[in-house]
């Protein structure tokens, strides 16, 4: 009888130990002893609020954060998030990022900026990654080569600045003015081994960019796992994949798909945004509205013609400039609109402005959105221009754009649909 117990009791034990091993070999990762946590969206605003103010008595050179598009990006082989908020710096060729996560219960913050390389030898990035405190002081930094670190920047110690006559791989001879970081700051650098944990394809360890671990801060990952994808915009995607495309269906000719308008009488225009995410200010995001897309109807009577602004080749952060065309957006779908009556000299100056337009397309600084939103300034309507910052650039966007006209306060007569769905149809002939 005790023998028979005593085996049951075995029995149990060995199942409870199996079990609980079992269970805790497939909980989430989590940061080692909890050292890394996330900050409330609260927390990380005050945080940048009061240091900034500090931060900016003392120089200029971070000169903006953009607490409106502050947003959580995963951690890799961890269940905590970091806190990431678009900034500029005075270097204007820098795409830079104020990074936020609590370490060892304290609030910690970093500016992390790249610096693409001169010649793009494909879509992966190649340049340089700086890791700085808000006033700009060197913490760290990597060289990348096709989107893997390939070595590692410290500090030169007692040796001279890198003056102008010397060279950087990357960006060539160091000029006055120069945004490359060798040029700007006292360095040298360390091959980083292509086996080694750090070198995950568009990652950077975390322990590069704070010091948890009480040893110096910048090595290798440290646990070995945990890092951050620096490619990764608000949407979760990367701004190096990103190519805004030509439109599926061209106009050809833009007088002869508005002259159907009579000019001497009023009519309707409707401005309709697609934004990368519904209900989200993210400029960028993976799948097929990665970057949103913004464009206008008019209708007068039973004529309605429907149009937007795009490259007439592609374009993106590294290929941003071209040629433009009008493509037909009739039946396109779109998450937010606004509508207004327009007068007869508001729709003479729309058309005669689609007619005899000869600007080119511009990623950073005439895209749909800007073409959009000078389009109802044509009719004397401000709308609002918020701008995002991505790789290489920055400017106006659907993802913000549509934030904004969500929010904004409406003028007497406009009307706004925050529903979404699928824009007017082409309709209306003349001859």
């Amino acid at each position: 009888m005790k023998t028979t117990n005593l085996l049951k009791i075995a029995i149990v034990l060995f199942g409870l130990s199996f079990l609980l091993w079992n269970c805790q070999d497939e909980q989430p990762l989590t940061s080692p002893d909890n050292t890394i946590k996330t900050v409330a969206i609260n927390e990380a605003l005050e945080h940048l609020n009061l240091l900034t103010v500090s931060q900016r008595s003392k120089n200029q050179y971070l000169t903006d954060i953009n607490t409106k598009s502050i947003n959580y990006q995963k951690i890799k082989k961890s269940n905590e998030l970091l806190a990431v908020i678009n900034a500029k710096t005075i270097y204007k060729g820098r795409y830079s990022r104020v990074l936020v996560l609590k370490v060892n219960d304290k609030i910690e913050s970093v500016l992390f900026s790249m610096t693409p390389n001169t010649e793009k030898e494909n879509k992966l990035y190649t340049g340089e990654l700086l890791i700085t405190d808000l006033s700009g002081n060197f913490i760290n930094g990597y060289r990348v080569k096709k989107s893997k670190l390939v070595a590692q920047f410290v500090k030169r110690g007692n040796t001279k600045l890198l003056s102008r006559g010397e060279t950087c791989p990357d960006h060539g001879e160091c000029t006055e003015g120069s945004n490359c970081v060798f040029c700007t700051q006292e360095l040298e650098e360390v091959v980083i081994n292509s086996n080694s944990g750090s070198n995950t394809t568009q990652h950077v360890p975390v322990t590069g960019l704070y010091d948890y671990t009480g040893t110096e801060q910048g090595g290798n990952s440290g646990d070995g796992t945990m890092s951050w994808n620096f490619g990764s915009d608000g949407g979760g995607g990367s701004t190096e994949s990103i190519v805004i495309e030509s439109p599926e269906s061209s106009i050809e000719d833009i007088e002869e798909y508005l002259k159907c308008f009579n000019k001497t009488k009023s009519a309707k225009l409707t401005i309709y945004v697609n934004q990368p995410i519904a209900n989200n200010g993210s400029a960028f995001t993976t799948g097929t509205d990665k970057a949103g897309h913004a464009f206008i109807s008019i209708t007068q009577g039973d004529i309605t013609r429907v149009y937007g602004f795009y490259p007439e080749g592609n374009a993106s952060p590294y290929s941003p400039n071209g040629t433009f065309i009008f493509g037909n957006n009739e039946n396109n779908l779109f998450d937010v609109s606004i509508s207004f009556n327009i007068n007869s000299v508001s729709l003479n100056n729309i058309i005669n402005d689609a007619n005899n337009y000869t600007s080119n397309y511009d990623l950073n600084t005439n895209n749909c959105t800007d073409f959009v939103i000078q389009t109802a300034g044509l009719c004397g309507v401000n709308l609002p221009d918020p701008q995002s910052s991505w790789l290489n650039g920055g400017g106006s966007n659907p993802g913000a754009f549509g934030q904004a006209l969500r929010n904004m306060n409406l003028p007497s007569g406009m009307t706004r649909n925050t529903s979404g769905g699928s824009a007017n149809s082409n309709n209306g002939k003349c001859n």
